[in-house]
């Protein structure tokens, strides 16, 4: 009779349990479906952003999309308003506006999607070196570039020079290209630039993406030296001189 005391005991007090139990485990996968069914951006969303940034972006805007993975999805459904030059644009220079897609999950007012848009800083692209010389468009850091792009050797420097660059803001961009030679060779590439007297002097890793370098130049001759110590090292160029 002990054994089934127990089992009326067990038997008692398991039903109100396994109620409790079941209850939980309902209540927390309503809590998920309700936040994935926020969390998810549906095609309807992107149309809505899209319909809302064509009635608004206009000459000199720039559209970007936060955070970085995103972006890939950006690129599919705003194609109408995000152009080739923003996407492998070199900085945000020569831009008026920026227009800024994100993904917010408690704030979003397109699903999770989110537009802010902020006033840049006037500034006016004088210069660009890809303007000037033959150029690509390459992937740094899985991002497109359109740069002046360049496989490095040991011992072999790659020089580029530019005759009467304006005088203004010197901006320098280098990155490393090619994943696939980032993943299995890691050795940097070294920078040396010659503007006037002014010498700029730079190193960039697989890891450091898009580096930018500023100096004031004064006008005149630009001479930009690249070299590694990597057996091969793909390497993309750009610089853009900006009005004071």
């Amino acid at each position: 009779m002990l054994p089934s005391r127990n089992l009326r005991f067990k038997t008692t007090w398991g039903y109100p349990l396994l109620i409790v139990i079941f209850s939980v485990v309902a209540t927390w996968e309503i809590v998920v479906a309700c936040r994935y069914s926020r969390s998810h951006v549906s095609e309807t969303d992107w149309k809505r952003v899209g319909a809302y940034l064509n009635e608004r972006v206009g000459p000199g805007d720039l559209v970007v999309c936060q955070p970085e993975w995103l972006d890939p999805l950006c690129r599919k459904y705003l194609q109408d308003v995000i152009t080739l030059d923003m996407l492998v644009r070199p900085s945000n220079a020569g831009y008026h506006r920026l227009w800024t897609v994100e993904y917010d999950a408690q704030q979003g007012t397109f699903g999770p999607l989110a537009v802010a848009s902020t006033q840049l800083a006037p500034s006016e692209v004088l210069y660009r070196f890809s303007s000037v010389k033959p150029h690509s468009i390459e992937e740094v850091e899985f991002s497109p570039r359109r740069c002046l792009s360049a496989t490095l050797f040991p011992g072999r420097e790659k020089i580029y020079e530019f005759a009467n660059v304006p005088a203004g803001k010197l901006q320098v961009f280098l990155g490393v290209a090619d994943v696939f030679t980032r993943r299995d060779i890691r050795e940097p590439a070294l920078l040396f630039m010659e503007s006037g007297s002014a010498v700029l002097r730079g190193l960039v890793g697989v890891n450091d993406g898009w580096q930018r370098f500023e100096l004031d130049h004064p006008g005149g001759a630009v001479r930009v030296r690249l070299s590694t110590e990597a057996k091969q090292r793909k390497i993309c160029l750009e610089g853009e001189v900006l009005s004071d």
